[in-house]
């Protein structure tokens, strides 16, 4: 036995014997699959040599012959050969040629002379044909490189391909993992969004290896977590399968992606804490490494501070780009601390099919969808004032400074007792406020009757309000609940949907670590957060890797507000921190800071987005620095970079879009997490007037173009298109016992679980709740006013969880398929206030023509709840037992549309675009002929195959419904449950048309 490679690997688990010994046997049992000689002594030689202290990672480009051998020859430990950013756009074909060519040599593997030819013509650097040649020693009929240059036995060499979500990525591994994966150690896994980046890297290389006879799980995956949606789900990625190996912070392509400023890069230690602390969390908590990013200095005392600091705080490795770098970072690596091995169970995952990796290579299409830029309002709140509404003087000072926003704290003054306030109020805004200013009132809707008084107040000031600000948030129950008052109060008051927008304010520290991103993707409505902790933070030291403070929470926030794509406001400063903590936020990534009027010009001039003036033709000498440094987060760079993304369709659908970089010539890729980020800096300085004439005519256009490409079928058509991957976020509805009422009437369904409380309160309910179909007409409906050129073609619902009287639904989508003829599959999804999945299903959309939007004026919600209220409960002679041979195969039913039942359901579900109106009038008709069908069992799943013919007012309808057999019928619970019986419904109109089609299926509710 080899006692010494086993006792390093029981040193990588942290002296855990047990488990050492697990891995020892579990690679042994993988090699044996392979070869069936190997011996457990390989398997333990393996694993130490994995398992060894490796702390510097060193990436260049994959195509350049001088840097390979020099880092060859060099002392870092990991060898990162990229494919991504370091090569140009052009050149990627020819690349993988070049690597595939230079790994095999570096192995030590002979090349012929047209090989060698081809490296002396194709790898950079150009211009050094010669040189390579002395590099290698004709061996027979081929060549070799010499012994020197070669890569280390020590050394672990990773590939670094191109982004799963761009074209680029399936021909890397199809066409180089494939050749050269048993001899790398594995991959550097780019821009990954999330765990299923990591679950597909992982099925293609086990695809790989089955195919190539390679031993499975060996192939290392490291994840470069340069987005903050991937530093805030860390530990979920590096939880995928055991080859994933770390997690690596990318400093510079996370900077943009948060919107920072270039000196977060220079200062990382300070500005990066959270994102840096949850690696190293998150590495500790599955057994794994943490990784960082480069010293953007290329000096070996700047590199070597950096990695002093990155010590303290528990990073494992950091990257190098420039043998300064190396140099840096090796006077400190014995001091990294190790990597504290654990097993941990993983989810099984099937390998990728090849055939398809192939077609995607021959075709250049992403593996994965390509992200997604939709662009989203944006408005200024570079100062916010809070204000008290009883306030008159800070009211009138506020209103008239020069502040983006003033918060108006009405929580005291609503109610009929504070009349007087209110009008004082209203008429201060009304004559005072600028018309640019945004205008938010703060309420906590969790007061008892709030909702009532805020609705009551509204009609006042609905031309001023833009939003409500909610207060001490700490969970995104409190988002949803009040997203759903909000839209029933925009109905009742006449303000369009949606008009109110949503800010949060979190003043509980376990708040902005856990739930700030829960919080900020909670409602659609979301534009804001506030971070107004309870107490102050202090301000951490380089080398305390313990405390969260200031800067952890902050750069917390950040990635929060970046991941869901809302602004940042930073809570207020003493006087005497004003300036250094406003830029400290600015420079971070904030949008706004909590300021008094008094110090709103200041903090507006700190948040402007930098500009970089007339830039010299060719700078010189150190000023250069400094200028290159303004220049690269300046607008004019960035107007320059969203004008190509705006215009160029087919690289923007196929991942991303090259460019030549400003600062440095290189070609470069742009993609939507980042071209997300110049366009809210854009429109943030078109609105702040921070933008040229020409430059804001520039920028107009190239937004417009964007916008426009965003339609089905691109240009030519109206309305926005869907993409696969996006997701959609609908209008939150607060479930009210008078809605319930309505579509019982509108539909028909009169079931005594929604309208009869006592026989709902001795149910399996214990309380009234809401049809299960009225849920899904409210997610046709919201999801319909978000992309309103298309229409239902055929859906799919199951019912997760009963809907209570007081429950909010927030509807979700996400686009799953593109089909032909512009056809999209989507899978839906609603949740309630708890994050609750109540319905979840399917939905087929074709192209149609929008229309106007029919509105809903307040006398319409009037009427209905009006009309709604004589509805009763339906009390059936009997419940049908489908089981029994003697109950009905066949049933009949008719319903007439009267204007009255359109005008309803137009009301009840309003506003909505024209061709929507039928597909609900035949869902409430479904949930009329499922419960008149089989009365008192429990609605699982609706499904509707085809909406046909549309319906019209006036139209008779008939509907068909047919059980099966009783052989046929199966129980719950794998056969000792309540039967489960489907039922077959056809509607027709008067003309014999098909108006819809589909299944219910009932759950048999056996009574005594």
């Amino acid at each position: 036995m080899d006692a010494r490679a086993l006792s390093e690997v029981v040193a990588a688990f942290g002296g855990d014997k047990d488990q050492a010994e697990a891995e020892v046997e579990e690679r042994w049992q993988a090699l044996k699959r392979v070869d069936p000689g190997a011996t457990r002594d390989r398997a333990m030689g393996q694993l130490a040599w994995e398992f060894a202290s490796r702390t510097i990672e060193h990436v260049f480009p994959g195509d350049n012959w001088y840097f390979m051998v020099k880092a060859a020859q060099s002392a870092a430990h990991i060898l990162l050969l990229d494919l991504e950013d370091a090569v140009a756009t052009t050149r990627k074909h020819v690349a993988r040629t070049v690597l595939i060519l230079l790994i095999r040599a570096l192995r030590g593997q002979a090349i012929t002379a047209e090989e060698l030819e081809f490296l002396k013509t194709h790898a950079l650097p150009a211009g050094k044909a010669e040189q390579l040649e002395q590099q290698f020693v004709r061996v027979g009929a081929g060549f070799q490189i010499k012994p020197e240059c070669r890569f280390p036995e020590r050394q672990m060499i990773l590939v670094r391909p191109n982004n799963l979500r761009t074209k680029w990525a399936a021909g890397d591994y199809f066409q180089v993992i494939r050749e050269i994966g048993d001899l790398i150690a594995g991959i550097y896994l780019p821009k990954v969004k999330g765990p299923e980046d990591v679950r597909v890297a992982v099925q293609i290389l086990r695809a790989l290896q089955q195919e190539r006879g390679w031993v499975t799980a060996t192939h290392k995956v490291f994840v470069l977590t340069e987005l903050p949606g991937a530093i805030l789900q860390a530990q979920e990625i590096l939880a995928v399968a055991p080859e994933v190996e770390e997690a690596n912070l990318g400093v510079v392509d996370y900077t943009a992606a948060t919107g920072g400023r270039s000196v977060v890069q220079q200062e990382q230690y300070t500005y990066m804490r959270y994102p840096l602390l949850k690696i190293v969390e998150a590495a500790r908590a599955a057994g794994k490494a943490a990784g960082t990013g480069i010293t953007v200095k290329l000096n070996a005392d700047d590199t070597e501070v950096d990695t002093v600091r990155a010590i303290a705080l528990g990073i494992h490795r950091k990257w190098s780009v420039h043998p300064a770098h190396i140099e840096g970072i090796a006077r400190h690596a014995a001091e990294f601390p190790p990597v504290l091995r654990k097993r941990i169970p993983f989810a099984d995952i099937p390998p990728f099919d090849l055939s398809r990796l192939e077609g995607l290579a021959q075709e250049e299409r992403p593996i994965l969808p390509p992200l997604v830029f939709v662009p989203r309002p944006v408005t200024l709140c570079r100062s916010v004032v809070p204000v008290a509404g009883k306030d008159v003087h800070g009211l009138k000072t506020a209103l008239t400074s020069p502040a983006d926003m003033v918060i108006i704290d009405v929580q005291d003054i609503l109610g009929p007792e504070s009349r007087e306030a209110q009008r004082t109020l209203t008429q201060l805004c009304t004559q005072a406020r600028r018309p640019s200013q945004v205008l938010a009132l703060q309420l906590d809707l969790e007061q008892p009757e709030a909702a009532q008084k805020l609705q009551a107040f509204l009609p006042l000031l609905k031309e001023q309000v833009q939003a409500l600000i909610l207060p001490a948030v700490d969970q995104a129950r409190v988002i949803r609940h009040a997203a759903g008052l909000l839209t029933t109060i925009e109905r009742e008051v006449g303000l369009p949907v949606g008009s109110l927008a949503l800010g949060a304010r979190i003043t509980k520290p376990e708040a902005v670590e856990r739930e700030s991103y829960a919080i900020a993707t909670a409602s659609r409505r979301m534009m804001w957060l506030f971070l107004d902790l309870e107490s102050p933070q202090p301000k951490e030291d380089f080398s305390d890797p313990k405390t969260k403070g200031y800067h952890y929470y902050r750069s917390a926030l950040v990635a929060a507000t970046a991941a869901a794509d809302i602004d940042a406001v930073d809570a207020a400063s003493d006087l005497a921190r004003l300036d250094e903590e406003s830029l400290f936020t600015a420079n971070l990534g904030f949008h706004g800071k909590v300021v008094g009027p008094e110090q709103a010009e200041r903090v507006n001039a700190i948040m402007n987005p930098p500009r970089a003036g007339q830039r010299p033709a060719e700078p010189k000498g150190p000023a250069a620095d400094v200028f290159n440094a303004r220049w690269i987060n300046a607008v004019e760079r960035a107007l320059e970079i969203l004008e190509l993304y705006a215009t160029a369709d087919q690289e923007r659908n196929l991942g991303a879009v090259a460019y030549n970089d400003p600062i440095t010539g290189q070609a470069e890729l742009v993609d939507a997490a980042t071209a997300r980020i110049y366009y809210r800096q854009l429109e943030r300085a078109l609105k702040a007037n921070h933008l040229s004439d020409a430059e804001a005519k520039r920028y107009v256009t190239a937004r417009e173009r964007l916008v426009l490409a965003l339609r089905p079928g691109g240009m030519d058509q109206v309305g926005e298109a869907v993409f696969v991957g996006e997701t959609l976020q609908g209008d939150a509805s607060s479930v009210a016992p008078w809605m319930v009422q309505a579509f019982a009437k509108t539909s028909g369904d009169r079931n005594r679980y929604h309208l009869d409380r006592a026989y709902a309160e001795h149910s399996r309910f214990q309380g009234l709740v809401a049809h299960g179909l009225f849920t899904v007409c409210h997610l046709v409906a919201s999801l319909g006013r978000l992309r309103p050129a298309y229409a239902v073609e055929a859906l799919e619902a199951h019912f997760r969880a009963p809907v209570y009287f007081g429950d909010s639904l927030t509807p979700l989508a996400e686009v799953q398929e593109l089909l032909q003829g512009g056809m999209a599959r989507l899978h839906l999804t609603a949740v309630n206030q708890t994050g609750k999945v109540v319905c979840e299903g399917t939905a087929t959309l074709r192209p149609e023509k929008a229309g106007e939007i029919l509105p809903t004026p307040p006398a319409e919600i009037a009427w209905l709840r009006q009309w709604a209220q004589d509805v009763t409960p339906s009390v059936p002679p009997g419940v049908h037992d489908f089981t029994d041979p003697a109950s009905p195969r066949h049933q009949t039913f008719t319903k007439t549309i009267t204007p009255e039942l359109v005008r309803a359901t137009r009301a009840l579900f309003g506003p909505l675009y024209p061709h929507q109106v039928s597909p609900l009038l035949g869902l409430g008709t479904l949930a009329m002929t499922s419960a008149e069908s089989s009365p008192g069992h429990l609605l699982l799943t609706a499904r509707v195959s085809q909406f046909g013919a549309p319906i019209e007012p006036g139209d008779q309808l008939s509907m068909s419904v047919s059980a099966p057999p009783p052989d046929q019928i199966r129980r719950s619970q794998k056969g000792k449950g309540p039967p489960i019986v489907p039922l077959d419904i056809v509607i027709n109109n008067q003309r014999g048309a098909t108006v819809l089609a589909g299944q219910v299926v009932k759950l048999m509710e056996e009574r005594s």
